[in-house]
């Protein structure tokens, strides 16, 4: 499978997990709207028999606060389908036999090499076991524990650094996730 069916493939499997957990984030959603409705409700019915007006405020805050839990629920689900199908991506690239993860670091290295400025003086780090993976031509190789998954260049005054790994890319790319889900799950309350 070539790198890009594999994006494609990882891709498509993101969007279907996505779209199981918004389902039931939406499921969630509406059973607390629900819940919280006829809870106030059934406060409202109560409490009017010993406070009439004292109770019309209650309910609204009860209402207004059940809605404020079930936007924080909702919040929270989105927040944990993002993180899962993110770290899913990413335990599904350390899993790439090592061809392809070579192939893969090394398109990573090349962008970075691509986009970095010609007039700078660059070192790339890479994790060591990457190390051997990757065809760094004229720029210095050096190791870094800390780089995981991808190449980090710097310019030897540290005056520049640019990241290109498995993670900053998620994490580019779960920035613009949120918008749509967002969009997705507050469709019909906007």
């Amino acid at each position: 499978m070539g790198e890009e069916q594999l994006l494609k493939a990882l891709s498509e499997e993101a969007e279907r997990e996505c779209d199981r957990i918004i389902s039931a984030a939406m499921e969630l959603r509406d059973t607390e709207i629900a819940r919280s409705k006829n809870e106030a409700e059934l406060n409202k019915e109560k409490a009017l028999a010993e406070h009439k007006k004292t109770l019309q405020k209650e309910a609204e805050v009860n209402i207004a606060g059940a809605h404020l839990h079930s936007k924080t629920e909702i919040l929270k689900a989105k927040t944990i389908v993002i993180d899962n199908i993110f770290e899913e991506a990413l335990n599904r690239i350390t899993k790439l036999d090592k061809k392809k993860y070579s192939s893969y670091l090394q398109l990573l290295y090349n962008e970075l090499k691509e986009a970095w400025p010609a007039e700078v003086e660059a070192k790339a780090y890479v994790n060591p076991k990457d190390e051997a993976l990757i065809d760094s031509k004229d720029i210095t190789l050096e190791t870094d524990d800390s780089v995981q998954l991808g190449i980090v260049f710097k310019s030897k005054d540290g005056s520049h650094c640019f990241e290109n790994t498995a993670r900053s890319r998620s994490e580019k790319a779960k920035a613009e996730l949120i918008v749509e889900l967002n969009n997705i799950l507050f469709q019909k309350d906007q």
